[in-house]
């Protein structure tokens, strides 16, 4: 069962978002906090870790994007879905950008709510396919020379990262351990200093590895 946290400054909003996660049997909230300060004194006190944090990203005392930051400097393996009521591009941009797994509305219903959280805890990412084609859209023109040095492993797992596998169906595709394809992807991260599967298929499509055409 993923272990849960909610962090919005509207309780109301909370309490909806956390009565419809408990009716889900795949997860289970374990806390909730009103910003972005509190949730992270709490990570920082609480033993227990949370698998995936749903956080808005217009909160104050410390807004949706300063938390995802210091969430990814010091709990690296806690995903992150944002929450928000603005659904526009520019938004999806700077989320993906500061290093979300995911972005959707508030005004989402349960289903969609549930298959964001499914698809964020099983293939590391969730967009909606109007999201991605204009995600794919804005990298169309402007790809780049290569500026990593990538093994053929690193390249082929980038390929891969672009679809809809799992990790678990990558690790199938390649021939490779689950483990294995973990510390390929770590190495993806390092190398390209990039957070989230969504900003590798992001590089993987601006850098010619990944044809959208």
């Amino acid at each position: 069962m993923y272990k849960v946290v909610i962090i919005d400054d509207h309780e109301m909003v909370s309490e909806a978002i956390r009565s419809m996660i408990e009716g889900f049997q795949t997860c289970q909230v374990i806390y909730t906090a009103a910003n972005g300060r509190e949730a992270i004194e709490r990570l920082r006190s609480n033993g227990l870790k949370p698998d995936l944090i749903l956080l808005d990203l217009n909160m104050p005392v410390m807004n949706g994007f300063i938390t995802m930051e210091l969430i990814h400097e010091e709990f690296p393996d806690i995903m992150v879905l944002c929450l928000s009521m603005n659904d526009d591009r520019d938004s999806f941009l700077r989320i993906i950008e500061a290093g979300a797994h995911g972005f959707i509305s508030k005004m989402s219903s349960p289903e969609e709510l549930h298959t964001a959280i499914q698809s964020v805890m099983t293939k590391g990412c969730y967009y909606t396919d109007e999201m991605a084609e204009f995600l794919f859209r804005s990298l169309r023109n402007s790809k780049e020379t290569e500026s990593a040095e990538l093994s053929d492993r690193e390249r082929e797992l980038l390929e891969h990262i672009c679809t809809e596998m799992t990790y678990q169906q990558i690790a199938e595709v390649m021939c490779l351990s689950p483990k294995t394809v973990d510390g390929y992807r770590t190495s993806l991260f390092q190398k390209l200093g990039i957070r989230s599967r969504v900003g590798l298929a992001m590089y993987a499509v601006k850098h010619g590895y990944y044809d959208i055409a």
